[in-house]
């Protein structure tokens, strides 16, 4: 809209057409998609209430209507085996097969078989940890890279994540996640070995120069670890927390456990994963409609 244009004039048609021009953007190659322009839109809103608030400006904000298309929700996590087979069938383009792959999860067998991939390839000694630091905590991407070095507790053998944007009132806020033994035993030998700074991960820049890690950077040595390999779907460090939610699932792992573990979950997020808790769903149904019920005599008389 330009530097020189003020808020107050801003219109509902101003903002209508902001949402189509970022619509037909792209960011690292990807669509700009509805919900990212939403979320824009609820910002410009919550400042346009603090400005009227403020007394710098008048009246309800004009995002009020403004259209934006109708989303999909996301497909539930699949196993690789069944992305593949999905995949195989034929006639989807190439965003399809994207969404797809973003939905996957690695089984127990396939998270230890990816870590050990890293663990013999990686380029730079912090990045075997770091992977397995979030594939055994199910930490986010920016939770990992804001770790400190204070927050692995050896004695109480758990890792202190820091959450964002989890609390309207508080700008950090914190959640405990147990150790695996091979966690607590890789970590110990890192953290040995650590180049120094206050940051659990972090690399060397120059002579003794020791920089924490970015999201970009910890992005870029997750895809270059797991190129030209069989692991080269794994391009996000969400695929390492969609797998780490959907095997506590498929363990049996009480919901309110594994909300505890990853933080703050959304409802559409647990019906992604809900569908493997194969047991559970299995014994509601049969509650009613199982044998059980077959052999109640008022059941059989009606």
């Amino acid at each position: 809209m330009g530097p020189h244009r003020t808020v107050q004039s801003i219109t509902k048609a101003d903002l209508q057409n902001f949402a189509s021009k970022r619509l037909s953007e792209t960011h690292h190659g990807e669509p700009i998609q509805p919900d990212t322009v939403r979320k824009e839109l609820v910002t410009f809103r919550m400042l346009w209430n603090w400005g009227v608030q403020e007394g710098l400006l008048v009246g309800v904000s004009p995002t009020k209507h403004v259209a934006l298309p109708l989303t999909d929700e996301k497909p539930p996590f699949m196993t690789t085996r069944e992305v593949r087979a999905i995949v195989a069938r034929g006639g989807l383009s190439e965003p399809e097969e994207r969404r797809l792959w973003d939905s996957v999860y690695l089984d127990t067998a396939e998270v230890r078989g990816a870590l050990e991939h890293a663990r013999g390839n990686a380029r730079y000694p912090f990045i075997y940890p770091m992977l397995l630091f979030v594939a055994h905590t199910s930490a986010r991407r920016s939770e990992m890279v804001r770790s400190l070095i204070e927050d692995v507790d050896f004695r109480s053998r758990t890792v202190l994540l820091r959450e964002k944007k989890k609390s309207r009132t508080k700008a950090t806020t914190y959640r405990r996640v147990d150790m695996s033994p091979l966690l607590y035993q890789v970590m110990q030998e890192w953290i040995e070995s650590h180049p120094g700074g206050q940051h659990t991960f972090c690399q060397l820049r120059g002579y003794r120069q020791v920089t924490p890690l970015t999201v970009w950077q910890a992005q870029h040595h997750l895809k270059q670890t797991m190129a030209k390999s069989k692991w080269d779907f794994v391009t996000g460090f969400h695929v390492f927390r969609h797998s780490f939610a959907s095997n506590l699932a498929g363990a049996g792992v009480d919901q309110r456990v594994i909300d505890e573990f990853m933080g703050h979950q959304t409802e559409e997020m647990r019906r992604r994963y809900r569908h493997l808790f194969p047991a559970q769903r299995r014994a509601a149904i049969e509650s009613v409609f199982g044998a059980g019920a077959d052999n109640d005599p008022e059941l059989r008389a009606s």
